[in-house]
């Protein structure tokens, strides 16, 4: 079973492809179904989001509305026919996904930290386990905006 987090991510993996493929800039996805170019982000980014955006992305396939919040919650039959709907093929990004759930994990507690220890918890990541030290800061800047972004 994926747990949620990988199914977000796998579904904005898929909304990515679906986005190229139809030749849109978000703005133009965004408009396709209804929704904010930043919820659109917040969705290729793998980000949770309120139920009437994943209502809108049902929409946009012609799918019955909340199979793609079923897909999200557990239920493997609805998460294919989405997928299957956005042409999308998620082997090549089995282990990305993994990484970026991690990750997310990981961004998730350090925001869950009172504000004043939060540097010092960063510090002392970038430290025990990234030698190039700018680009940990880098990955790190990123992931604040992307969870700031959906705030």
């Amino acid at each position: 079973m994926t747990s949620a987090g990988a199914r977000r991510i796998q579904l904005g993996e898929a909304l990515k492809g679906y986005r190229s493929a139809q030749d849109w800039k978000v703005d133009e996805a965004a408009a396709a179904t209804g929704i904010a170019p930043m919820t659109w982000r917040g969705l290729e980014a793998g980000l949770s989001r309120r139920p009437n955006s994943y209502g809108a992305i049902d929409s946009l396939l012609d799918l019955r509305r909340g199979t793609t919040a079923r897909a999200l919650d557990e239920d493997d039959t609805a998460l294919e026919i989405v997928l299957k709907a956005l042409d999308y093929d998620p082997a090549p990004q089995q282990e990305a996904d993994r990484e970026l759930v991690v990750m997310q994990t990981v961004a998730e507690a350090v925001e869950s930290l009172p504000v004043t220890a939060r540097g010092r918890v960063v510090r002392y990541l970038l430290d025990r386990y990234d030698a190039d030290r700018s680009a940990a800061l880098g990955r790190q800047i990123e992931l604040a905006r992307t969870f700031a972004e959906e705030d």
